[in-house]
């Protein structure tokens, strides 16, 4: 009697099968792996020059000699401070860091804070019940509005009347809009 070699066909194919399959699954986690590691630091190398600005102002003032790497962070806590984020496909999200809020920041993106400006005159700023429309606008209307009128660049709003500014160039300059030397 010839013994039959059809068993060991047929377990070579599952074991071949078996073992394909595994190492295709490994070779798709390590492409996947591979590809958010780089997305990763694309987007890591974006921020960079925001990171190192925050460190240089915090160096700038820690030259003066008496205030300690503490003191320091706090007060560069208590300003404006303009931050970069890793984004998606579209890139790094620029935001405005402005002192207040639950955990002691409040956030509005900078595409918001161009609308906002344009939508402000000379002698006052944009109403906040233009963004009445959508929730999160208007609180970032909100935060814009409190924080100059809270640091003594704006006059409040009275009844249906918007804030006035007081000083419109030292408010644009404390947030990094223009540059001291810069016109408006």
């Amino acid at each position: 009697m010839v013994p039959n070699d059809n068993w060991f066909k047929y377990m070579f194919a599952c074991f071949t099968i078996l073992f394909g399959s595994w190492g295709l699954a490994l070779a798709i986690d390590w492409t996947w792996h591979r590809a958010a590691v780089r997305i990763r630091e694309t987007a890591a190398a974006q921020v960079a020059g925001a990171l190192n600005v925050s460190i240089a102002k915090r160096d700038y003032l820690n030259s003066f000699g008496a205030l300690s790497d503490a003191k320091a962070a706090a007060l560069v806590k208590l300003q404006p401070t303009i931050e970069v984020v890793p984004g998606h496909e579209a890139g790094p999200i620029w935001l405005l860091r402005l002192p207040g809020g639950d955990d002691g920041w409040e956030f509005v993106e900078w595409t918001f804070l161009d609308q906002f400006m344009s939508k402000c005159t000379e002698t006052a700023l944009a109403p906040v019940r233009g963004w009445s429309g959508s929730p999160e606008r208007f609180r970032d209307a909100q935060r814009l509005t409190n924080y100059f009128v809270s640091n003594g660049y704006a006059r409040p709003d009275v009844g249906n009347q918007p804030a006035t500014w007081i000083d419109r160039r030292a408010a644009l300059i404390s947030i990094g809009y223009i540059k001291p030397n810069e016109e408006e």
